[in-house]
């Protein structure tokens, strides 16, 4: 698996701009940082001037270690990541962007190369090799489904028994007397498992936020409405300032490029035309649901905590 490394003081230097525009914490990418503590005590290289300092109920912090070290955290890439940094030097130089600003942004497409590549290394803990195309199937298609068969089975609790009308593909449709209501009683112990929501309101609010239909110009995937909206308004305000405030060209070719250097859209995507990604960006502006505090709320709807097994369903 291939790496980046960071150093970790120049990455606290960053990280309040990187909370600010694109919501980044350590803790996602807090596997790669609690490995510096683990590399340390292995290797009986221990500092325990800062051991002392990030004790919690006599365990060490390990992320809190390794924020006070002098080391590089070595933060997962995808084998061609090194590539897309060529190309983003390049394309930095032509624009005359200031070294500061190009470590920047070299720091926040790593985090998204490891974000939506799936390179959360979680599934070396559990040691399975298949879990993240599992996770991704789960988060992006199994899970939406799991939610709306829970929201209907919620607005009939309180109603009397009654058939279900079940049709897979072309086979005829059957009609199941769900006596007792033991259909429906059997999916909710399984949604309580693999789904571990508590309510309908639970439920509404994470389909409405991550899984609606995309409005105005928008794009469908959360990640991208993100991504665009926290990058864009981050040149806005320091690269390409706006001039009262509107999405000009200038900047709307400049985040495309951008984009393209680091593999997040092609030439062949429509929003890779300056006038659609203007479209974009005032729609995801205006929206009264903002993308990035989306998205943070997003990490927190992970899998069940109900779910004691290395399966998502």
């Amino acid at each position: 698996m291939a790496t980046y490394s960071v150093y970790i003081p120049i990455l606290k230097a960053y990280f309040p701009l990187l909370n600010r525009y694109w919501g980044f914490e350590y803790a996602d990418i807090s596997f790669e940082l609690s490995v510096i503590y683990k590399n340390h005590f292995e290797n009986g290289a221990i500092n325990e001037d800062i051991r002392n300092i990030c004790l919690q109920n006599g365990q060490v912090d390990a992320i809190k270690y390794a924020l006070e070290s002098d080391e590089h955290v070595k933060i997962r890439c995808t084998e061609d990541f090194g590539e897309q940094i060529d190309k983003l030097e390049s394309f930095f130089s032509r624009q005359n962007i200031e070294k500061p600003l190009q470590h920047l942004f070299f720091l926040i497409s790593v985090l998204s190369n490891r974000r939506t590549n799936f390179l959360d290394p979680y599934k070396n803990e559990l040691g399975i090799d298949t879990g993240y195309e599992d996770y991704r199937q789960y988060v992006e298609n199994i899970r939406p489904d799991m939610l709306k068969l829970y929201a209907v089975l919620k607005r009939n609790e309180g109603i009397k028994p009654h058939n279900i009308t079940l049709g897979i593909g072309s086979a005829p449709l059957i009609k199941l007397k769900n006596d007792q209501k033991w259909i429906e009683k059997m999916l909710l112990e399984y949604l309580d498992k693999y789904l571990g929501v508590n309510s309908l309101e639970e439920a509404n609010e994470e389909l409405n936020i991550l899984y609606s239909d995309s409005k105005g110009r928008r794009i469908k995937k959360p990640y991208m409405n993100y991504f665009i909206c926290g990058t864009y308004r981050f040149i806005s305000e320091n690269i390409k300032q706006s001039i009262e405030n509107k999405v000009t060209a200038e900047q709307c070719k400049f985040l495309i490029d951008y984009l393209i250097c680091i593999g997040m859209i092609t030439l062949k995507d429509k929003i890779s035309d300056s006038n659609t990604m203007q479209g974009v960006i005032n729609s995801l502006l205006k929206s009264s649901s903002d993308p990035v505090q989306n998205y943070l709320k997003y990490k927190n709807y992970k899998t069940s905590p109900n779910n004691e097994t290395l399966r998502f369903y």
